[in-house]
């Protein structure tokens, strides 16, 4: 197994639209070899979520067995689903010391569940205090905090409750700007960008993708989330000129 790879834990999404295949693939166009771990098998449409499937304990744990330690080089985590997932995934990562970023995917753009109710209390308490950054949009932080974050004064207390450093994610705004806040030893910085008028899923796994492979090439922090939504933004921007020049039929 080659050097510099990164481990991706999440679920394969059939529509292709988010998801370990889009993980795969920015991990790819930023030079790292990807270790797959497939938590779960996820049927999704424009209508939302239809089944999720998670991946068997004894499934998981064979995939984990297979990962030579010296070649990670950073993990990211999506999709858990089930509280076996969770404490399968906190075993595995105990021993690790390489940066891991946690995207806490709660439920899918277009609706319906990706994390069981009763599994949030196992992901609040064995995963997000051992993670190098968590990266929850606004409406997966207001869950796991449980209280509504409507401004940016509140976004930067909350940041102060997690047990883990946090970029909270303001996609979900509806300001002109989309302002992500990280919070980090004491520290906390907004990052800014133009909000696009474009419609494109898996934009979290991109990004959470993006910093993982950046801080896995040796960049600090601030510089990977820096990085990270500047790539986003650029692809952002491809999809949106292609939409945009798309031709029309009129009949």
């Amino acid at each position: 197994m080659l050097a510099q790879s990164l481990v991706v834990m999440a679920g394969y999404d059939s529509s292709e639209g988010a998801g370990i295949t889009v993980d795969k693939r920015v991990a790819i166009a930023l030079g790292l070899n990807v270790i797959d771990v497939v938590t779960a098998n996820t049927i999704q449409t424009q209508a939302g979520v239809q089944s999720v499937t998670p991946t068997t304990v004894e499934t998981l744990t064979q995939q984990f067995s297979a990962i030579d330690p010296h070649a990670v080089a950073a993990i990211k985590i999506g999709l858990l689903y089930h509280a076996d997932t969770i404490n399968v995934v906190a075993d595995f990562i105990k021993d690790y010391t390489v940066p891991i970023i946690l995207d806490p995917v709660l439920a899918a753009s277009k609706g319906g569940a990706l994390l069981l109710p009763e599994a949030l209390p196992l992901l609040q308490s064995r995963l997000i205090p051992h993670v190098t950054l968590l990266t929850p949009n606004i409406p997966e932080a207001e869950t796991l905090l449980q209280r509504p974050l409507t401004s940016r004064h509140a976004i930067e207390t909350a940041a102060q409750q997690f047990r883990s450093p946090v970029l909270i994610k303001g996609g979900h705004g509806t300001q002109t700007d989309c302002a992500d806040y990280l919070y980090a030893q004491g520290e906390g910085q907004w990052f800014e960008s133009q909000r696009l008028d474009v419609t494109m899923r898996g934009t979290g796994c991109r990004l959470s993708t993006a910093i993982a492979c950046y801080l896995a090439n040796g960049c600090n922090l601030k510089e990977s989330v820096k990085k990270a939504k500047e790539y986003v933004y650029n692809r952002l921007l491809q999809h949106h000129e292609r939409v945009s020049n798309e031709p029309s039929c009129n009949n």
